[in-house]
């Protein structure tokens, strides 16, 4: 059944290119669904919070990519998205209140918007068997919380 469009319905009848496969009839064949190929989930850091790491589980399995979307509870700070798979972290941020700029080595970017020598900066450090974690740097004492979404990818 190579390339056969199948689907399963909610009484249990299978539907095998037109052909209906009624469920007290043995199923010519097995049926084995994928597993999840990404995650969609959130997580927060307090921006007080000296540079450091941060271990982000229950994503379910070891990534490979992550994409992701930054932001905060303050006025004053702009967003963030970046995307990161270890090997190379990029983001674009807004810089100010006019511009916007791109990072070719984090992937979460989060700078005042009115006082730019205040930022919170991230990316992978290592991607783990549930989860990730991420490098994070502080500079010139910004505060507030940092709300990341993110899409994770097997």
């Amino acid at each position: 059944m190579a390339g056969s469009v199948i689907d399963i319905y909610g009484d249990g009848a299978i539907l095998v290119e037109g052909s209906v496969c009624p469920t007290f009839m043995p199923h010519p064949f097995d049926l084995t669904l994928a597993e999840t190929r990404f995650k969609i989930g959130s997580f927060t850091r307090d921006m007080e919070t000296a540079t450091g790491t941060q271990a982000i589980t229950g994503v379910g399995f070891t990534p490979s990519s992550i994409l992701f979307f930054g932001i905060t509870n303050t006025t004053d700070f702009a967003h963030s998205e970046g995307c990161d798979n270890i090997t190379s972290a990029q983001c674009i941020f807004r810089k100010d209140a006019t511009s916007y700029e791109s990072s070719p080595t984090e992937s979460i970017y989060l700078i005042e918007v009115y006082a730019t020598s205040h930022y919170y900066l991230g990316h992978v450090q290592s991607f783990d068997a549930d989860g990730f974690t991420i490098a994070w740097t502080r500079g010139n004492d910004p505060v507030g919380i940092a709300l990341i979404k993110y899409i994770a990818f097997r």
